[in-house]
């Protein structure tokens, strides 16, 4: 992943000591695009970064992403054994296999993305962990900190700043603060109280977290964020001074020696043996519910879709549902699902696109006010959107004249004709769409621009030697 140019600051400031900074995050950070960015951009402005993250089998325990190290913990709360065990004594299988019946009954692959109740152990697992979660939340909470606490806290370094990212990794960083010193950054990715499930809980486990992020928020000596929507409504919520800084999450700069025109791409074409002549519709991201994953397979099912292609790119927990789909033979080899790619590759997969639809629904607070990666990764690529008609989206789409937008994202047939009115462009026209594209990415939706903010605030809080 490139990090902002400039000359190495090991070698600018030779024999002078850099101020740390640690950051974590409650994921692996493999594809995590704004963590690691953050991390390679202030390690290249002169800190010493130190990335925490959790380890997984397969994934390396410490590894460099340009001057910055990251650190994967080994570590599984004690309530997810819990839940593997009961899942396993939950399972139907296990009691089939006892009496000697088939213990995977065949099942026709799902028309829509609803989980099939198939008898799976990963069913039951999921089943038994959801009700063992939503009983043991609070608790779940204060154990998977401090479990987290004594599993890191003999790898970290003393730190000028701690760099939270999300609200689960917010009580750590804030304890760490108190005890070893150094500035406070909470890196608030969404609005995590109205995001997911927890959107849709009214229980006890809410109140304590938004109890918990109020108290906390107001010890950060910095808020970032990832957009204006997102900013006011924590500001709204916390009353925080100074306001949360917004850092967006573009991409860098992608050949930028190429100008408007973006570079040549057939990466998709390729890799799925998609006849030429059939237009590219790519959804890029995480399959998971309410993106409009069921909504792009019934749009290509549309008459003037008739001639295109539509393909998933990413990973989730839905991704098997989407291949049984991509199967079945009403989409005539059509619709594709590819895996995820590194985030370096990515914008050269996303180019190799001609539209790149983007049909969040409106579930949460939290899609209401999104601006996703894949918006500005399309915009990178000088690939043009449709994307629903947010707050957010709507400025970004509008004010780069970058596509078309969803009055109902719900509605595969508004999605269908607003993705083929892109393609009914005359080839003049296409190409001029996408230099509109570039050229915003190119002069100020990219991560130089955005980067700089955050090395900004950096300085102020932890100055550089």
């Amino acid at each position: 992943m490139a990090a902002l140019t400039g000359t190495s600051p090991s070698a600018a400031r030779a024999g002078a000591a850099r101020p740390a900074v640690v950051a974590l995050v409650y994921k692996t950070a493999t594809h995590d695009a704004r963590v690691l960015r953050e991390a390679e951009t202030l390690a290249a402005a002169g800190y010493d970064v130190t990335l925490v993250a959790l380890w997984r089998p397969g994934l390396p325990r410490e590894e460099r992403r340009g001057e910055a190290r990251i650190l994967r913990v080994p570590f599984e709360p004690l309530d997810d054994r819990i839940v593997r065990v009961l899942a396993t004594l939950a399972s139907p299988g296990r009691w089939r296999r006892r009496r000697g019946a088939d213990p995977r009954p065949a099942t026709s692959a799902p028309r829509a993305l609803r989980p099939p109740d198939d008898g799976a152990p990963a069913s039951a697992r999921h089943a038994v962990g959801r009700a063992f979660r939503r009983v043991t939340r609070p608790l779940r909470w204060t154990l998977v900190h401090r479990a987290w606490y004594r599993a890191v806290r003999r790898e970290l370094p003393a730190a000028a700043a701690w760099h939270a990212h999300d609200l689960l990794t917010l009580p750590l960083a804030a304890r760490f603060a108190r005890e070893r010193g150094g500035r406070l950054v909470y890196d608030s990715h969404e609005l995590f109280l109205e995001s997911g499930r927890m959107a849709r809980s009214r229980g006890p486990a809410r109140w304590a977290l938004r109890r918990l992020e109020a108290r906390l928020i107001r010890q950060a000596d910095a808020v970032v964020t990832v957009n204006e929507g997102i900013a006011a409504e924590l500001l709204r919520r916390y009353a925080l001074a100074p306001p949360p800084l917004v850092v967006m999450n573009c991409p860098p700069r992608w050949h930028p020696e190429a100008g408007e025109e973006p570079p040549p791409s057939d990466r998709l074409r390729q890799a799925l043996d998609i006849p030429p002549g059939r237009r590219i519709l790519l959804y890029q991201g995480g399959f998971s519910e309410h993106r409009g994953l069921e909504q792009i397979a019934e749009a290509l099912l549309a008459p003037e879709l008739a001639h295109a292609a539509a393909v998933y790119l990413g990973y989730g927990p839905l991704r098997a549902r989407l291949v049984a789909l991509a199967a079945e033979p009403r989409f005539a080899g059509r619709l594709h699902v590819l895996d995820a790619v590194p985030p370096d590759e990515l914008l050269d997969w996303t180019a190799s696109a001609d539209v790149s639809l983007i049909p969040l629904q409106h579930s949460t607070l939290n899609h209401w006010l999104n601006s996703p990666n894949k918006l500005f990764e399309s915009l990178a690529a000088g690939v043009p959107v449709v994307a629903s008609r947010f707050p957010v989206i709507e400025r970004i789409v509008r004010e780069c004249g970058a596509g078309e937008l969803l009055d109902d994202p719900t509605d595969p047939a508004e999605l269908a004709a607003a993705a083929a009115r892109i393609l009914a462009l005359s080839p003049d026209a296409f190409a001029a769409l996408r230099r509109r594209c570039r050229r915003a990415a190119l002069e100020r939706l990219n991560w130089e621009t955005e980067g700089g903010r955050l090395v900004e605030l950096y300085r102020r809080l932890a100055p550089l030697p």
